[in-house]
C-alpha cells in the first residue's frame, strides 16, 4: 500500500502553487501591461505570492483564486501588510457562498465605493 507522508504532501502543494503562481503571473504580466498598471515583474511576482497565500482563505479552485489575484491587483492596486477591510472579509470568507457570487459581490462593493469616492 502507498503511504503518503505529510512531508510528502506538503512538498507537493508547494510545488503545485509556485506552478500556478508563475502561470498566473505571465497571464496577469500582459495583462496589467495592458492596462497600464506598472509593476516590476518582481514586484508582481511578490504581489502573487502575497495575494495567492491571503486568497487561499477564500477560494479553492485556480480560476477562482486567479479572479480573485486580478481584481485586487487591477482595482486595488494589489495587497498591503493590512488584511482587507471588515467589509470585504463578509463577503469572502463564508464557505455557504458560492465562489463566483463572491467574486462578483466583492466587485460590486468595489464598484460601490468608487462610486462613493468619486461622486
Amino acid at each position: 500500500m502507498l503511504t503518503i507522508r505529510e512531508s510528502q504532501m506538503k512538498a507537493f502543494e508547494a510545488h503545485r502553487t509556485a506552478d500556478f503562481t508563475r502561470r498566473l503571473h505571465r497571464r496577469l504580466s500582459g495583462l496589467m501591461a495592458r492596462a497600464g498598471i506598472p509593476f516590476t515583474d518582481e514586484a508582481l511576482q511578490d504581489q502573487l505570492e502575497l495575494g495567492v497565500a491571503r486568497g487561499l482563505r477564500f477560494f479553492q479552485r485556480e480560476n477562482e483564486l486567479a479572479r480573485y489575484c486580478e481584481i485586487v491587483l487591477t482595482e486595488l492596486g494589489g495587497w498591503t501588510a493590512a488584511d482587507h477591510p471588515e467589509p470585504v472579509l463578509q463577503i469572502l470568507l463564508p464557505s455557504a457562498i458560492e465562489p463566483g457570487t463572491k467574486l462578483r459581490n466583492f466587485e460590486l462593493w468595489l464598484s460601490f465605493q468608487k462610486g462613493a469616492i468619486h461622486g
